[in-house]
């Protein structure tokens, strides 16, 4: 959860930016860039795919950022800008084969804690990787940029019962391959 001085601070860089100054835009895409990179990874797959997608997200976000009449939505906003660049370039590309292979050996998880986590973390990375990009969308909104559902709801543009029920089939589909894969509960 992004903190008040967080949002402050955002909102204080999109009046600099739009009262023309340009330093703000350093500021932001520091601020911004990996998040945006991160969510946008997990909706194209392949990090090229990401960097190209990121790169146009950040030209239609200068393009239209003057334009922002509520600084204090500037998150909700950059996501749903990311979201429907992404998806416009999902659509855009050929269809190829899956190239996952989901029989490769998974190895034991070792004593050491901190493999621990990162195996699992793999897991569920590769997990979410097999899901169908609305349920992994939402998954990765919600846990791994940590938007609140509302907000979720706004950038899908879908009703906040929806976005819940959404979000539960989600999990138990991820939920689902875990098991399957990993023995996980």
């Amino acid at each position: 959860m992004r903190s008040d001085s967080e949002a402050i601070y955002d909102q204080m860089l999109v009046l600099r930016f739009q009262r023309g100054d340009m330093t703000a835009v350093e500021e932001l895409i520091a601020r911004w860039d990996r998040r945006l990179l991160y969510y946008i990874g997990n909706l194209v797959g392949q990090e090229a795919d990401a960097l190209d997608v990121l790169q146009e997200t950040w030209i239609r976000v200068f393009r239209h950022l003057r334009k922002l009449r509520e600084p204090q939505t500037l998150p909700k906003w950059l996501y749903t800008v990311a979201r429907n660049t992404a998806f416009k370039y999902v659509r855009a590309m050929p269809i190829s084969p899956e190239l996952v292979d989901r029989d490769a050996p998974v190895e034991s998880v070792g004593i050491d804690r901190n493999l621990e986590v990162r195996e699992n973390a793999e897991q569920v990375h590769s997990a979410l990787g097999r899901l169908p990009t609305v349920q992994r969308d939402i998954l990765t909104l919600h846990y791994l940029s940590d938007v609140p559902l509302q907000d979720i709801a706004e950038i899908i543009q879908i009703p906040v019962g929806t976005a819940k029920s959404r979000l539960f089939h989600a999990r138990q589909a991820l939920k689902r391959i875990l098991n399957e894969d990993y023995g996980h509960e």
